[in-house]
């Protein structure tokens, strides 16, 4: 009987797969990207390969023989576009070859990453669900989903685990933002972890700005140091938001716009929803809420659902630990909030065992008793607090903001109050504009300290 000839050994670092947009090439992408990773010590980590796509012609540019992954009907591409989904399939199939070989000569899939721009991306992502196994992750730059919903029924819970990283720009003419956005939504929905960037000015091309970052959040995952200090996780920052009673946080995405100064370039955002439960408030009205409210308007004095706060505290933290452990120095993460998200803002900052960039809570309250001060460590007691409130606010009594910089100098914790004399219960630009510097200033600190 013959013998088994033994497994090929692990090969060493990663393999990054780059799959270009229609009418590219592979020397062209790999003229762009592979500077990213030629630093000494990256090289030799990470293997990379860069197919050309066959020649097609294509209909939506008057049938002109170009290169394309699969047929395009239409430009711009929108969130409704229809494709050819078995052209697609077919090309998912040859990146499932390529992706197999690689696994056969002893890659971990862990240690795979499949990215694309453009159509690239499209399929990069087509490909990433529709594998059976759990990937080092996906990264799309410009690209949209080019299969129908009801392809997620053939998504693996294997697949489902590769992480994603999207980059799309909002002035994008070409494949429209809609479509990215709704890539991503739809990611959401199979139980994906989907980090989506924003780039309010870019249109249908790559930068250097997500170039750095997607070689970051590459070698991150590799558990390989950057080519120099300043793109190590040290220089990431993480923005978490927490919406208000009844809200979303897709609706509040449009402030991930405010974060485009070359400070915020290698800066996360994240908008959660809480979940819906019923308010007490509101009649036992189920709606979005992180946890109960007794009474509005909300005074210095109103009843508090502290075992409901806490428990939402829980799940905030464990936003933050993720980011943490992915590499987010704690210096770096922000937590900001409005009116109920301001509230848990304010506990979750307090509550954590280590000191953060900072907390901002605009028109919110503090959500529990004195005695909760016993449980500040003297690590949190350090991170500083923004705290905006509209002296007109009817909703939220400016004396329950007001009461708020008293408790926390009780506590040990710094308090900037700013008072809006004609604010109601609403954000202004006026604050927003303020918060940016704010973090700004705080992660400018960071580096200097840091250098």
């Amino acid at each position: 009987m013959a013998a088994v000839p033994p497994p090929p050994p692990p090969a060493a670092g990663g393999f990054l797969l780059w799959l270009h947009g229609s009418g590219g090439s592979g020397d062209e992408s790999r003229a762009e990207v592979a500077p990213y990773f030629a630093a000494p010590g990256l090289a030799s980590s990470v293997r990379m390969s860069f197919p050309t796509a066959p020649t097609a012609r294509i209909a939506c540019y008057g049938d002109a023989v170009i290169t394309a992954w699969f047929g395009i009907g239409e430009v711009p591409i929108t969130a409704k576009t229809v494709r050819d989904e078995k052209e697609v399939l077919k090309a998912v199939d040859y990146v499932h070859e390529l992706l197999d070989k690689e696994i056969a000569s002893g890659t971990n899939p862990s240690d795979i990453f499949v990215c694309g721009l453009s159509q690239g991306g499209a399929l990069a992502i087509a490909s990433v669900l529709l594998y059976p196994q759990t990937l080092g992750g996906c990264v799309v730059f410009s690209g949209s989903v080019p299969l129908s919903k009801s392809f997620a029924d053939k998504v693996s819970p294997e697949a489902r685990k590769t992480p994603v990283l999207w980059f799309h720009g909002m002035a994008d003419g070409l494949v429209l933002f809609e479509a990215g956005h709704a890539g991503c939504a739809f990611l959401e929905e199979l139980g994906m972890s989907c980090e989506f960037k924003a780039y309010p000015t870019l249109g249908h091309s790559i930068i250097d700005e997500e170039l750095q970052y997607f070689q970051q959040w590459i070698l991150n995952r590799l558990g390989i140091s950057g080519a120099s200090e300043t793109m190590a996780g040290r220089n990431r920052s993480f923005v978490l938001w927490l919406h208000g009673l009844g809200d979303s946080g897709p609706a509040n995405e449009p402030i991930r716009n405010l974060f485009s100064a070359p400070e915020f370039r290698l800066t996360k955002s994240s908008f959660p929803s809480a979940p819906r439960s019923p308010v007490s408030c509101n009649h036992g009205y189920v709606m979005p809420s992180w946890f109960d409210i007794h009474e509005l308007p909300m005074t210095a004095g109103s009843p508090q659902d502290e075992s409901g706060v806490l428990k939402a505290v829980e799940n905030v933290h464990a936003m933050i630990d993720k980011e943490v452990a992915d590499g987010i120095h704690p210096d770096n993460i922000f937590v900001c909030g409005f009116s109920q998200g301001g509230a848990l803002t304010l506990a979750s900052v307090l509550l954590y065992p280590k000191k953060l960039g900072g907390g901002a809570v605009f028109s919110g309250w503090v959500p529990f008793g004195s005695s909760v001060t016993e449980k500040i460590s003297p690590e949190a007691r350090k991170t500083p607090i923004l705290w905006s409130h509209g002296m007109a606010d009817r909703i939220v009594l400016f004396e329950a903001g007001q009461a708020g910089p008293p408790f926390l100098q009780s506590a040990g914790v710094s308090c900037e109050f700013k008072a809006y004399p004609d604010l109601g219960h609403s954000l202004s630009k006026e604050e927003l504009l303020y918060l940016e510097s704010w973090i700004k200033s705080r992660l400018n600190a960071a580096q200097e300290k840091d250098s």
